[in-house]
């Protein structure tokens, strides 16, 4: 959490904070990354999609830790949009959620 960015997130320059402009916390991290992503993928992907619909584009693991994401370097600002960062975060993200359920349906322990 002292990176504030997973791979992706520093590929594409972004960094997580908390909502208040101070530095994550170790519990704003563990209910992001698990409670709160959970609550996303469980609503059929809707806790990433609610980014479109409201002016800070929080998603509900956002929502749930108290957190933001923002661009690391302001000139990152200016040439990467909005709509590049998000379709690439959230092919990652389904693509990786389809292969762990998988995983959990389909595989024998």
């Amino acid at each position: 959490y002292k990176y504030r960015a997973t791979i992706g997130k520093k590929l594409m320059r972004l960094q997580v904070i908390s909502a208040s402009g101070a530095d994550l916390t170790l519990k704003q991290v563990i209910v992001r990354e698990t409670l709160g992503r959970l609550i996303s993928v469980a609503t059929c992907f809707l806790g990433y999609l609610w980014a479109f619909t409201n002016t800070n584009r929080f998603t509900f693991h956002d929502l749930a830790a108290k957190t933001m994401v923002i661009h690391a370097d302001p000139e990152a600002a200016k040439e990467s949009s909005f709509l590049k960062t998000i379709g690439i975060g959230f092919a990652v993200t389904t693509t990786l959620a389809s292969v762990f359920i998988y995983s959990l349906l389909f595989t024998s322990w």
